[in-house]
């Protein structure tokens, strides 16, 4: 019995031993970080082929507002933020992809020689805003929008109509000084102000922030430079002025001389001997010479 209980004492230790051996193997486990969970590689071409068939091909058509910045517009959120397990040289093909026959031969004139896998995704967009980008300033997008009219047409089209007027002229980002500029310059209409509309429009389309007293400051400018321009033409007129007069003198002090020798010609002929018969060495009509 002694040996037994020997035996049970041993095996109840090792146990015991076991126990707190696995209590703190979870204690450590248990104070130890939480294992991520495994990524699953998701396969980039599947990516691709869902993305290429929710976009819309692109087809350039500006007279119906269908250029290159307002169909990006529709799809910026998409290449922004879906494309991330893509590269960028899948992405640019991506784009590419949804170009139709004829945009897709006029992007590999623009940039030819150089192939489109040599370009990043950034010049392969500057390309296509200045291919297909809209031809009229912003200005004129925006005095547009004022002038749109209803058409008889159905009223969804309609509403699609004013969206994409209203976002091809960026009104979402004018702000109130942007609205005032734009009633600004539409003011300056007919021939006199032709000066002054060029210039004002000009400055509209370089500079993202102009407000009211910049333009007013422009048309100063201009009132300034015009009225030194009509000086510097009268300054020519006065000096141009004397040597006309001189001219005109020197016409008369001719014409004086001309009639002076006139004059002395005909006095010279008026006493000149006659070449008729003589008596003694007068002439015959005269009284003989003495």
């Amino acid at each position: 019995m002694n040996a037994l209980s020997a035996v049970l004492q041993a095996v109840q230790k090792q146990l015991d031993l076991q126990g707190a051996a696995i209590m703190q193997l979870m204690e450590k486990m248990s104070t130890s970080p939480t294992c991520s969970v495994p990524v699953v590689m998701k396969d980039k071409h599947t990516i691709f082929n869902s993305l290429h068939r929710r976009i819309e091909k692109f087809i350039y058509d500006p007279d119906r507002s269908r250029t290159f910045d307002i169909w990006l517009r529709r799809y910026q959120d998409l290449f922004d933020n879906e494309c991330d397990d893509l590269e960028e040289k899948d992405k640019t093909r991506l784009l590419v992809s949804r170009l139709d026959e004829d945009c897709h031969q006029m992007l590999t004139a623009a940039i030819a020689p150089k192939q489109m896998s040599e370009l990043s995704w950034n010049e392969i967009l500057g390309v296509l805003e200045r291919q297909f980008g809209s031809a009229k300033t912003l200005f004129r997008r925006q005095f547009e929008c004022f002038k749109m009219r209803y058409e008889g047409q159905e009223f969804n089209n309609y509403e699609l109509l004013v969206k994409t007027k209203y976002t091809d002229a960026k009104l979402d980002t004018i702000g109130f000084d942007g609205l005032q500029c734009l009633l600004y310059v539409a003011g300056f209409q007919g021939p006199d102000f032709a000066a002054y509309r060029t210039r004002l429009l000009r400055k509209l389309d370089q500079f993202e922030k102009v407000t009211l007293k910049d333009l007013t400051a422009e048309c100063q400018l201009i009132k300034s430079y015009k009225e030194d321009s009509r000086m510097l033409e009268g300054v020519s007129s006065v000096n141009f002025i004397p040597h006309k007069k001189r001219f005109r003198s020197n016409k008369k002090s001719k014409s004086r001389e001309r009639q002076k020798k006139e004059l002395t010609d005909l006095h010279s002929s008026e006493w000149k001997p006659s070449e008729g018969p003589t008596t003694n060495g007068c002439p015959a009509d005269q009284a003989p010479c003495r």
